[in-house]
């Protein structure tokens, strides 16, 4: 077995603070996610280095190793799902009462990873309002573990040599697919196996290392120990200090850390500076609770999130993050202790637990799966009955007759209704335009109109987006003009949020030192429409509709209507004048208030408007996108117009 070394307790608590304070806000901590990576290091140190020892003796039992799992991993984890379940049944909306209830089976299912990878869409909840986000990294772990021990039990045989350089080649590769995907597959390269496995070989391969490598001799030499663990300690502070959220990560960046971390474990005894820094109780402490301290910490900062409409203050973040580690305490005290103690649990009774506490989850878990969220829970009872029901939209589909998506963050053409020899008709647009799928899709069935849809997220066609989407912006906007020459659209309906997406153009046009950004992406996306006229088709332009500052939903379930306030109204006259002008210019142009529409449903001026008609009927979903009672309302609207 591997001696115990209470500097690698210490540094369990250099990674799991920062990551604390980062998901806190704390800009200081900007990188302090890396904390995971560390994790990952140390994970694959110790584990291996108890197959390593196990497999030396011959006393290697994978039913023991699974033993041992349980005892760590799950008694601390169910106890912290337990405390926030009655949390989500009082206070999420059924919407994220949906999603947490899908993420507590994949949490039980150790597949957390692969759902919130698949939640990381344009549409999904903000990540500081999951509770159980922060479980990706344990399933990515125990996957890890499903495949790991089994391995090393079989190519053992083939010497120590071989299975250093098998590791080693795998690292590469897990190394390499990071690095690809990371530019191409954002979501994919942080949350997968795949792209993650090569921290935790990091670690595999320190404990072969230092097992067969002369590890132990390495840290008797004084000077060489003090100065190797002393660059590692730097390197991973300046992770913590210098990288932040628009670091490419994982992937080559994430080798600092990663190393930083291995040449403290290989270089870090009690004699050098940074092992007795790492050795003195504090240290210690924090890291004997570093589990329980990460998993209580994202369901406290979640559901404080939640509860306000804005980002709490600092000083609740802060008070949050203190009672985070007295939660730990007493988790590690009164829940995982007692659990790791073979005398009073056998393996019989840990396999037992696990396996009906699994199930329990399982089940809850699902029941809110299947019932949506539970629409009929008493959550913020001063709203009308049915409420929950009617604030969010319902799509009658979401694919084309071809098979392409309507919806995408690639930029597919998709044909909505094959109708050959009748006129011809796009919806075009953001995540904006999308709100009309439904709406749009009947109208075109009705009229047995020849129908397309193109509605990408985040994505107006201008030059400012043509990066995003790793590049399927700019890529769309080129597909789309050769769209528009080859078919020939009659007529073409255009939906986007350009109001916020001028306003952002501003903010990075100032940062940038280029006050013509806002000029230069209007011009752009009226080039566009003068395509599209050019080829005779008659253009449909909907202004920009509010948006506000939160979601007018959660404004509605905590009364705080009053704090609620349309942000869009600035850049909302400059888009305006900007349409006002071109449809003076272009008579095939006609420009449809939405923005006017939606106001005089609710109170008539965005000073008091609130996303919601007078009777209360929620018309968005969100900041900014609309109910299927609100896409219905605009679009009937604008049918009149017909």
């Amino acid at each position: 077995m591997t001696a115990y070394r209470r500097e690698i307790d210490g540094l369990r608590a250099l990674a799991v603070l920062p990551v604390i304070f980062f998901h806190a806000g704390f800009r200081v901590f900007g990188g302090g996610f890396v904390g995971v990576d560390v994790f990952f290091v140390i994970s694959g140190y110790l584990i291996t280095g108890i197959l390593l020892a196990e497999n030396e003796s011959g006393s290697f039992s994978i039913a023991r190793f699974y033993e041992r799992r349980a005892r760590r991993i799950l008694p601390a984890l169910f106890f912290v799902m337990a405390a926030c379940l009655p949390f989500a049944w009082f206070w999420l909306l059924p919407n994220d009462m949906l999603s947490f209830a899908r993420s507590v089976v994949a949490v039980t299912l150790f597949l957390s990873n692969v759902h919130f990878k698949n939640e990381s869409g344009y549409f999904d909840t903000a990540v500081e309002l999951k509770p159980l986000l922060h479980t990706w990294s344990l399933s990515v772990e125990e996957q890890y573990y499903v495949i790991f021990p089994l391995f090393i039990a079989v190519a053992w045989r083939l010497g120590i040599k071989w299975l250093m350089a098998l590791l080693a080649a795998v690292a590469l590769l897990s190394l390499s697919a990071a690095q690809l995907a990371q530019a191409h597959k954002p979501a994919s390269a942080y949350f997968m196996l795949p792209t993650r496995g090569w921290e935790l070989l990091i670690g595999s391969l320190t404990a072969l290392y230092a097992r067969h490598g002369h590890g132990e001799q390495l840290r008797r030499g004084r000077c060489i120990s003090e100065v190797a663990s002393i660059l590692g300690l730097a390197m991973l502070l300046y992770a913590v200090l210098a990288f932040d959220r628009t670091t490419p990560f994982p992937g080559i960046y994430a080798l600092i850390p990663t190393l930083g971390t291995a040449l403290i474990i290989l270089y870090c005894g009690p004699h050098t500076v940074v092992g007795r820094l790492l050795g003195s109780r504090p240290f210690v402490g924090i890291g004997l609770i570093s589990y329980s301290a990460y998993l209580w910490h994202q369901p406290l900062l979640a559901y404080a999130r939640y509860r306000s409409l804005f980002e709490p203050s600092a000083t609740l973040l802060g008070g949050l993050c203190m009672i985070a580690l007295v939660l730990a305490w007493f988790s590690w005290r009164f829940v995982e202790t007692p659990f790791r103690d073979k005398a009073r649990y056998s393996r019989q009774q840990v396999f037992a637990w696990s396996l009906g506490g699994s199930l329990v989850l399982l089940a809850l878990g699902g029941a809110g799966w299947v019932f949506k969220g539970f629409e009929n829970r008493p959550v913020a009872e001063h709203l009308p009955r049915g409420y929950f029901a009617q604030s969010w939209i319902q799509y009658d589909a979401t694919s084309g007759v071809d098979g392409y998506p309507c919806i995408s963050e690639s930029g597919s053409l998709c044909r909505v209704n094959a109708s050959a020899g009748h006129r011809k008709i796009l919806l075009l647009g953001d995540s904006h335009s999308a709100d009309f799928t439904s709406e749009f899709r009947r109208f075109v069935l009705a009229r047995q109109l020849d129908a397309w849809q193109m509605s990408v997220g985040g994505c107006a066609f201008i030059p400012a987006h043509f990066a995003r989407h790793d590049g399927d912006c700019g890529k769309a906007r080129q597909r789309l003009e050769l769209a528009i020459k080859a078919i020939h659209f009659d007529q073409v309906i255009v939906i986007t949020n350009l109001d916020e997406h001028m306003a952002q153009i501003d903010v990075e046009g100032s940062a940038n030192g280029d006050p013509r950004a806002r000029v230069r992406n209007i011009e752009a996306f009226t080039g566009l429409l003068e395509l599209m006229l050019g080829q005779g088709a008659k253009v449909d332009l909907f202004t920009p509709r509010p948006t506000f500052d939160a979601s007018p939903t959660r404004a509605a379930a905590l009364r705080k209507f009053g704090d609620l306030h349309v942000v869009s109204a600035s850049s909302h006259a400059y888009v305006g004048d900007a349409f006002r002008a071109m449809q003076a210019k272009q008579p095939g142009l006609r420009v449809f208030d939405q923005y006017d529409t939606l106001l005089r449903a609710g109170c008539g001026q965005a000073s008091c408007f609130t996303g919601h008609t007078a009777a209360l009927q929620p018309l968005y979903r969100d900041a900014g996108h609309l109910t299927s009672a609100g896409a219905k309302l605009v679009f009937d609207e604008y049918l009149a117009l017909w």
